[in-house]
C-alpha cells in the first residue's frame, strides 16, 4: 500500500502501478464507486483528514 500526504494541498494520495486516488476534506464517495463498500451512508462525505486517509489507503488496496 503506497499513500502519502501533501502538505500543502491538505490532501492524502493513495497509488499502485494500476491507479492513484487524491481525497481531501469534502471528498465525496458515491454509490456505486471503486470505494463503495456497502458500510457507509451514501454518498460519504470526508470530514476529516483521518477520513481521507482511510480512503487513500482503501485504494491502494483495491488497485493492488
Amino acid at each position: 500500500v503506497s499513500i502519502g500526504f501533501n502538505e500543502e494541498e491538505q490532501a492524502w494520495y493513495g497509488w499502485t502501478h494500476r491507479g492513484h486516488g487524491k481525497f481531501n476534506v469534502g471528498f465525496q464517495v458515491k454509490k456505486g464507486s471503486i470505494l463503495d463498500f456497502g458500510n457507509h451512508k451514501y454518498p460519504f462525505t470526508c470530514k476529516t483528514l483521518e477520513d481521507c486517509k482511510m480512503l487513500a489507503i482503501a485504494i491502494s488496496e483495491c488497485l493492488d
